[in-house]
C-alpha cells in the first residue's frame, strides 16, 4: 500500500508544482538584491499615481531594514512600442531605510530638452538600471509620465493624407489640462495652424489633454491647394511652450490609410526578483501563487485519502 500511496501523492506533487514552484532567476540588480533579498515585508517603491517633467514627488521605500538605496525616475524610451531606454530623468535620492524597512524621500524631474524626451511612461526603481532594459529583476513600478511633448501615435494615413479631410491626430503621454494645436509649413515656409474649427466630423476631441496614459484626440485639417509634396506639420503645444514634434505630410485625393501606432504596454516589474515577497506590488501573483499552494496540498491529501479508503474496504491491492 505504501508504495501506491506515495506514487499518487508524487503525481499530485507533479501536478501542483506549477503553481507553487517559481522559476529560477538570475541575480537581481545589487540595489535590489540589498532592499529585497529575504525581506520579511516584502519590498515596493510606492509613488503618485502619474508624474510629470517639472516638478517634485515623494516616493516610500519599502524593504530590508538599513538598506541604502538610490531611487531614480526612469524615462521609458519606446519610440515604436518597444522599450529601448530606461533614461535616467531625475536626481538621485539616496536613502537607508530605518530599523522598520521603511525610507521616506523625493525625487525631482526637472523639464525636459529634447523632443526624444517625449512622454508616456517613467519606471520608478533604484539606481544602476540604465544599462538594462530587465524590470523583470528589479524592485520599483511604472508609472504614466507627462511631459511638454507629447508622443504621437497618428491621425489614421500614412505619409500621403486626403487633402480637405478631418483627421483625428491621437497621441500620449500629456500633461493633464494642457492644451495643443496643429500647425503646417506653408510653400513660403511659414507655419499656419490648421487645427479643425469645424469639428462634426472629429470623435472624442477633448478640450484639455488627459492623463499621460490616456490617448488625447485633436482635429485637424490637411488644407486643399498645397502642392504634393511633404509640408512640415506639427503638434504645438499651447499651455507651455516646447519643442514640438513634427511629422510630414503629402497631400492627395484618398491618403494612404494606416492604423495609429498601439502605445506602450509597460512591462511587469520584479516578477523574477528572488527572495523577496513582492505582495506590495504584485498581489494578483502572491494570490495565485498561494492558491496553488493550497490546490497542490489539497490534491495530495484527496489522493492518499481515496487510497487509504479503497485499501480498507478491498478494492486496492
Amino acid at each position: 500500500m505504501i508504495p501506491r500511496i506515495t506514487t499518487l501523492a508524487l503525481a499530485a506533487l507533479f501536478i501542483a508544482a506549477p503553481w507553487a514552484v517559481q522559476p529560477a532567476a538570475a541575480a537581481p540588480p545589487a540595489q535590489a538584491a540589498a532592499l529585497c533579498a529575504g525581506s520579511p515585508r516584502g519590498c515596493s517603491l510606492e509613488t503618485n499615481d502619474w508624474l510629470r517633467e517639472g516638478a517634485t514627488f515623494p516616493v516610500t521605500v519599502i524593504g530590508n531594514a538599513n538598506a541604502r538605496v538610490q531611487v531614480v525616475v526612469y524615462l521609458a524610451v519606446a519610440p515604436d512600442g518597444y522599450l529601448t531606454e530606461l533614461r535616467p530623468i531625475s536626481s538621485e535620492a539616496e536613502v537607508i531605510t530605518n530599523s522598520s524597512g521603511v525610507a521616506h524621500t523625493e525625487v525631482a524631474i526637472p523639464t525636459l530638452a529634447t523632443v526624444g524626451d517625449s512622454g508616456g511612461w517613467a519606471l520608478v526603481s533604484v539606481g544602476g538600471m540604465q544599462d538594462s532594459r530587465d524590470t523583470l529583476e528589479t524592485v520599483g513600478q511604472f508609472v504614466p509620465f507627462g511631459s511638454r511633448v507629447p508622443h504621437i501615435l497618428g491621425d489614421g494615413y500614412g505619409a500621403e493624407k486626403p487633402a480637405g479631410a478631418t483627421l483625428d491626430l491621437q497621441f500620449t503621454g500629456t500633461i493633464p489640462g494642457s492644451r495643443f494645436a496643429v500647425d503646417y509649413e506653408d510653400d513660403d515656409g511659414i507655419w499656419q495652424e490648421t487645427t479643425a474649427t469645424d469639428r462634426t466630423q472629429a470623435t472624442n476631441v477633448p478640450a484639455t489633454a488627459g492623463r499621460p496614459d490616456e490617448i488625447s484626440t485633436l482635429a485637424y485639417t490637411v488644407p486643399r491647394g498645397l502642392t504634393s509634396t511633404p509640408h512640415k506639420f506639427r503638434l504645438r503645444n499651447v499651455s507651455d511652450s516646447a519643442i514640438s514634434p513634427l511629422w510630414f505630410a503629402t497631400p492627395g485625393v484618398d491618403g494612404s490609410p494606416e492604423q495609429p501606432a498601439e502605445p506602450f504596454q509597460p512591462p511587469p516589474v520584479g516578477q523574477d526578483l528572488t527572495g523577496a515577497n513582492l505582495t506590495a506590488t504584485h498581489p494578483q501573483q502572491a494570490v495565485v501563487v498561494a492558491a496553488g499552494a493550497v490546490a497542490g496540498v489539497t490534491l495530495i491529501l484527496t489522493a492518499v485519502g481515496a487510497t487509504l479508503g479503497l485499501r480498507r474496504r478491498g478494492g486496492l491491492t
